[in-house]
């Protein structure tokens, strides 16, 4: 929505994020500044979908910021829409993972034109890796491995509670920051999520996805399951890698490419030198045979992280993946460290408990 004052393009809110100007036309909307089921008083805009609309809204009780997506009232009888909306619901409320999107509530409420649909879920800071994609600037090749790993971990998650999510693509990944100046990635957007016991909104045979990001098996209209995440998975980190997408074109024409196109090698389309370990994980990934990529998330992240070791950086496992365990050194406020920068580091040594029976005793 552009401002009237500056002309600065941003969402619907009620005064402009770069001049700080009033925006009534954004007051138009009949559901901010009203209360939802007594619990939530709707503040602001901030988006708008195929599904429905996303508002910033306060729970009140608790006195919590959480974002608000609804069904508007003139869509909530159409059946494919409400299907997906509580498909959505469905799937968030069985993870519960730092890298997914959490989700707080779930209903109906009668507003002054009918009944919606609501979902309340965390408000989230930052912006998404579309947004942080800028032309012309690519991220360190570090951030680009460290924010598919957490992609990664998310979906390890999603994939064991049997659901695939079925749209992974830069703009459902949202990057918030942390104390230690690292990104935080959450998964976002279940919108279109099938679950392993067979309910789904779609109809086989249809297309549901993105064509840049959907594996050639899901461009085919297959039932596309886990697999299709960790293609577009590794689509992401092929985009990250090289500043530009893996196939051009209309959608059609993409669709067509994604199927049975040849891939790139990321090291001779990149816009700097790649290791060669890492393009071969993201070659791997991007495979056409879904039996020649990585079987599961966690194999993905096992080779990516071994492929940033041969690269000379040091990779900390988080708790996503525990199994995982670097070979070298690790630095305890990084999570990809050049090598170069090891001989820098003080690294606090852990002290075993000695002379603390009493302590451990009380303990146990």
């Amino acid at each position: 929505m552009r401002c009237d004052s500056c002309g600065t393009d941003a969402p619907p809110s009620a005064y402009c994020p770069a001049c700080g100007g009033a925006r009534p036309h954004a007051q138009r909307d009949p559901l901010v500044g009203t209360m939802l089921t007594e619990r939530y008083e709707i503040v602001e805009r901030l988006g708008e979908g195929g599904m429905g609309r996303v508002y910033r809204a306060i729970q009140r009780g608790l006195d919590r910021p959480v974002a608000l997506k609804v069904i508007a009232p003139e869509r909530a009888h159409a059946p494919e829409l409400s299907a997906r909306f509580v498909a959505e619901a469905r799937a968030l409320s069985k993870l519960n993972h730092p890298n997914i999107v959490r989700v707080l509530d779930f209903g109906r409420a009668t507003v002054a034109d009918g009944e919606l649909m609501f979902l309340a879920m965390e408000l989230l800071s930052g912006e998404d890796l579309r947004a942080a994609m800028h032309p012309g600037e690519l991220l360190p090749v570090v951030a680009c491995a460290d924010i598919v790993v957490q992609v990664l971990a998310a979906l390890a998650e999603v994939h064991h509670a049997g659901i695939a999510h079925r749209d992974i693509k830069p703009d459902n990944i949202r990057l918030t920051s942390r104390r230690d100046g690292r990104h935080r990635v959450k998964l976002i957007d279940f919108g279109v999520a099938r679950h392993a016991e067979g309910s789904k909104v779609t109809r086989s045979g249809f297309v549901v996805g993105t064509p840049e990001y959907m594996a050639p098996e899901a461009a085919m209209g297959v039932a596309e399951g886990p697999e299709s995440d960790l293609y577009a998975a590794g689509v992401v980190l092929f985009e990250l890698l090289t500043g530009r997408p893996l196939f051009e074109g209309t959608p059609v024409e993409v669709l067509r490419k994604q199927i049975s196109a040849p891939r790139p090698d990321p090291r001779s389309v990149s816009k700097r030198p790649l290791p060669d370990a890492l393009a071969e994980v993201c070659a791997r990934a991007i495979a056409i045979e879904p039996e020649r990529r990585f079987p599961t998330a966690h194999a993905f992240a096992q080779a990516l992280l071994r492929a940033s070791a041969e690269a000379g950086w040091v990779t900390r496992a988080g708790a996503a993946f525990p199994s995982i365990r670097p070979a070298r050194a690790i630095d305890a406020t990084s999570t990809l460290v050049p090598a170069r920068a090891r001989a820098t580091m003080t690294v606090t040594p852990v002290l075993p408990l000695v002379g603390r029976d009493a302590v451990l005793e009380e303990l146990r």
